[in-house]
């Protein structure tokens, strides 16, 4: 649904502004999983290390928490994969509603998800 939207925008647009738009994509869906719509964990580290940069330049504390789904295989193979996605993109939703202040990244396409939270300036 989201991409045909894209598409119908980009047929209306100027080759400048197609081109334009069709790199923003690219850079986007190669810094975002597909999935649970949160940063890719290639994404996350760059702006940990950005976050704990800052954190330094501040001399404020910097925080960052990891979260493991227990018993997550089972979820999948007792209820099914699509099951296991939906809880997958539920933790990442209350994450991310909990705090705006916080990056949340699906840790190497593995069933775990990564929090990054920083002190607002």
């Amino acid at each position: 649904m989201v991409l045909e939207n894209i598409l119908q925008a980009l047929r209306k647009m100027s080759r400048p502004g197609i081109l334009f738009l069709s790199m923003l994509l690219i850079v986007f869906i190669g810094l975002i999983d597909y999935l649970t719509s949160v940063a890719n964990s290639r994404f996350f580290y760059e702006l940990a290390e950005m976050e704990m940069e800052r954190s330094k330049r501040h001399d404020r504390m910097f925080s960052l928490a990891y979260m493991d789904v227990d018993n997550f295989k089972k979820i999948n193979d007792n209820w099914g994969h699509k099951t296991g996605d939906l809880l997958l993109q539920t933790i990442a939703e209350i994450i991310n509603k909990a705090d705006s202040l916080m990056y949340i990244a699906k840790k190497n396409g593995k069933n775990a998800i990564e929090c990054k939270q920083y002190n607002q300036e």
